[in-house]
Formats: C-alpha cells, sequence, structure tokens
C-alpha cells in the first residue's frame, strides 16, 4: 500500500499523469535540489508492514541499515497536517536507514544542506540524520528531546567532539529543518521553519564520505555512534540539495513554499 498525494493540475509544459502541485513541481525543478524522499508504505517479503523512504528527485532511496534490526515504525497517516511518516522506536535499535553504497548523495565537493519535516525525539541524543564517516568524519544532527537541535561531528575513535551549533526550537511540534553547510568556511548553518540562520564553524572536521544515514549516526569502520539513534524522532520528508541554503533566497522560497502547501500545520517565516 502506499500513499497517494492529491492529484494537481499540470503545470505549464508538463504532459501526463502527475500528483504534485505547482508548488511541489517549482522546488522539485530547482536545480540545486538533488535527493527528496518521502514516507512510504508497503508490504515486506514476511508480510510486515514496512517503511520505505523513496526518492522523488534521482531514485537512490534509503535502504535499511544494520540487517537484522527492528525496522522503525510508519504511521499512513496522523502526522504534520495528516501526512504519513516514520519514527524511530524508543529504545535502541530505533531502526536506521543508509543511502545506498556507490550513490553520491552529499556532494563531496562544494556546498550543500540537508532538510526534513520532523518532530523532535525522546532522547537527548535522539538523531535526525548524519553524513556518514569511516574511520572519523561523521557529522550528526540530532533532533532531541525538548527540539533541541545539535550539530556536531565525531573522530576515528567514535568520540564525539564539542557541537558545532546548538538551537531551540517550539517543543512538542513538527518544523521545517534546514542544515547547510559552506565548505570554503567550514560554517554550518542551522534554520528553523524559515528562520534567520544560526551558525558555527566545524573546527577539526572534513567530509570522508557522501553517504547519508537517517536516524542513526553512522560510520563504516567504527559503526553507530553515539548511541540514542533516532528514539522517537518522527519524519515526514527529508532531502539533499547542493547550495548552502542561507546564499540562495529563490532555493528557500521554494523550499518553504512547497513546505507552506503540503504542510500547512507549520508556520514557515
Amino acid at each position: 500500500m502506499s500513499i497517494s498525494i492529491m492529484q494537481a493540475t499540470i503545470p505549464s509544459g508538463r504532459t501526463g499523469a502527475v500528483d504534485l502541485t505547482p508548488e511541489e513541481w517549482a522546488f522539485h525543478d530547482r536545480p540545486e535540489l538533488s535527493h527528496w524522499w518521502e514516507v512510504k508504505h508497503s508490504l515486506s517479503e514476511l508480510g510486515a508492514a514496512s517503511p520505505h523512504l523513496l526518492d522523488r528527485k534521482a531514485g537512490h532511496n534509503l535502504v535499511q541499515g544494520g540487517g537484522g534490526e527492528a525496522l522503525p515504525t510508519i504511521a499512513s497517516s496522523g502526522g504534520v497536517s495528516g501526512a504519513a511518516y516514520v519514527q524511530g522506536r524508543t529504545a535502541d535499535p530505533a531502526g536506521r536507514f543508509i543511502s545506498e553504497a556507490g550513490a553520491a548523495v552529499i556532494p563531496a565537493s562544494g556546498d550543500w544542506s540537508i532538510w526534513a519535516v520532523a518532530k523532535n525525539g525522546s532522547s537527548a541524543q535522539s538523531v535526525l540524520a548524519a553524513v556518514v564517516g569511516s574511520d572519523g568524519g561523521a557529522l550528526r544532527i540530532a533532533l532531541r528531546s525538548g527540539d533541541l537541535i545539535k550539530v556536531s561531528h565525531f573522530n576515528s575513535a567514535g568520540v564525539e567532539q564539542a557541537a558545532v551549533v546548538t538551537t531551540a526550537a517550539t517543543t512538542a511540534a513538527w518544523h521545517l529543518v534546514e542544515v547547510s553547510y559552506k565548505r570554503a568556511t567550514n560554517t554550518i548553518a542551522v534554520q528553523i521553519d524559515g528562520s534567520a540562520a544560526v551558525t558555527g564553524v566545524m573546527t577539526g572536521w572534513s567530509q570522508v564520505t557522501s553517504r547519508l544515514s537517517f536516524l542513526t549516526a553512522h560510520d563504516l569502520v567504527d559503526g553507530r555512534l553515539g548511541g540514542a539513534d533516532g528514539r522517537g524522532v518522527a519524519v515526514a520528508a527529508i532531502g539533499v540539495a547542493a547550495v548552502y541554503a542561507p546564499d540562495s533566497a529563490a532555493y528557500r522560497t521554494a523550499l518553504k513554499a512547497m513546505a507552506s502547501v503540503l504542510y500547512p500545520a507549520i508556520t514557515v517565516a
């Protein structure tokens, strides 16, 4: 079973069946946007309900990490503005996903931005997503209990380094979360619901893979990092763009317009 989206008028220049609104098409067609995962629902070979994060843009789906672990829970409705969502379990392993091997999801050079429509987790270490490490170099985005967003990174011993950015948001609410990286200055920016950016400098960090992990921080050598996984974190959509978002008003306008149409319960500035 899949989650259907309201049929929309076909924009000028489009042909055939379409299930995107004009605002979705405008965001989908932004040249910076490389990946846009949305929660879907299907039956696994065992007949159990299984979540899949299907890539609307590039076809690089997020696949289950940690074979044999329990999957996160899936709801076909009841999320923000009635959306389907996936949610990490309340104890480890919470259920986790990782981008497919060989899929260059996070740009290896140049700037990037990870965005998500998500709600905070149940632990002080609950993970939304991460840039995967390889014997160091993982970067974790935690969406913690109390809606405190914390961005930090890990060394080759799997030890978390000092937080780069922490910022608070409304407790127990869904948010449009953006975390951007500007490579020239090693700057991280966090924006919530279209707000002005809160920034920090990534001292001592360099990116070592182009893979994204979801509901966990992961290192290809060291495995799961930092504990807690995505405990209680709920996500309706997540994506990646090749842009430092604060530098592109056009990209952010399209992102915010899409979020306002699909998730009107979120007040986007």
